[in-house]
């Protein structure tokens, strides 16, 4: 027989749902009209908007360094699915300092679409690094519970 969940694991998916449930049941919602007035409206070395698109260099340079110890691990040192999800978390940090800085260099709408979806990238292979490394867990847990 497998252990119920405990109070975490129970709010944890019942937030997930919650959420789930409000993304696409709840309303629309629209971008103000001053939202492509950035912080830094500033030219620096012919880079408009500079601070808004050089703070990018700083999510690149994270997922290089990720990727690169994910590279040094030993093998099987963590579950592939989790790896893949962590490969695909710092891929999307690049590919999210790469889009961003393109929206910032040049807003519009097309240009947010790609911004957010480079994001969107990044945050599902948290989301499933996350997953993986919480089932590992409910896993290890219910084989003792068992064994």
């Amino acid at each position: 027989m497998t252990p119920p969940l405990t109070t975490r694991e129970a709010s944890l998916a019942a937030a997930v749902a919650a959420l789930g449930l409000l993304a696409l049941f709840g309303p629309a919602l629209e971008q103000p009209t001053h939202y492509q007035a950035f912080a830094d409206p500033r030219t620096f070395a012919g880079i408009p908007r500079a601070l808004d698109v050089l703070s990018n260099l700083a999510f690149a340079l994270w997922g290089l360094i990720g990727l690169w110890q994910l590279g040094r691990l030993p093998e099987n040192t963590i579950p592939a699915a989790q790896s893949l999800g962590a490969r695909m978390f710092f891929r999307g940090l690049i590919a999210t300092a790469i889009g961003s800085a393109w929206y910032h260099w040049q807003p519009g709408d097309a240009g947010l679409v790609v911004d957010r979806l480079c994001m969107v990238w990044a945050f599902a292979g948290l989301a499933l690094a996350t997953v993986v490394a919480l089932a590992a867990g409910l896993v290890r847990r219910h084989s003792r519970a068992l064994g």
